[in-house]
């Protein structure tokens, strides 16, 4: 995850290692963090994610890049808002969620094994459309 990102991003090499997806083309302009200008190769939609047992739907650029091993993919600010993640400085954890669980992770130590936590389940859909309450 990267605070410092708006978008999610992931590497063309790896993106064909995965599976054939559909590449939509998509006209943008990046600033990467060293300032240089980038056009991505294009964007996917809807790709689940998994962390742990939490599952995500994300939207991802594309982008002919370097691959990094150590960081294949970058989940930015968009994902952490849908992810619902609390990073806590003083205690060094970063929570992720769903409506269902939640996977702490010790921020110091990225070779942990994650705690989860079941959450009570929220009435999201109580009042949704079609539905009797």
């Amino acid at each position: 995850m990267d605070l410092g990102s708006s978008i999610n991003l992931i590497p063309l090499t790896v993106l064909k290692k995965i599976r054939d997806f559909e590449v939509k083309p998509k006209r943008m302009s990046l600033l990467m963090a060293d300032g240089s200008p980038k056009r991505p190769y294009g964007m996917i939609e809807d790709i689940m994610v998994q962390i742990n047992n939490l599952r995500f739907l994300v939207d991802f650029v594309v982008l002919k890049m370097e691959e990094n091993a150590e960081i294949p993919i970058i989940l930015g600010r968009s994902f952490m808002k849908t992810a619902k993640v609390i990073i806590n400085v003083d205690e060094g954890t970063i929570v992720l969620k769903d409506q269902e669980e939640e996977v702490i992770f010790n921020a110091c130590n990225t070779g942990q094994q994650a705690q989860v936590k079941k959450t009570s389940p929220k009435a999201a859909f109580k009042d949704a459309p079609g539905t009797d309450t």
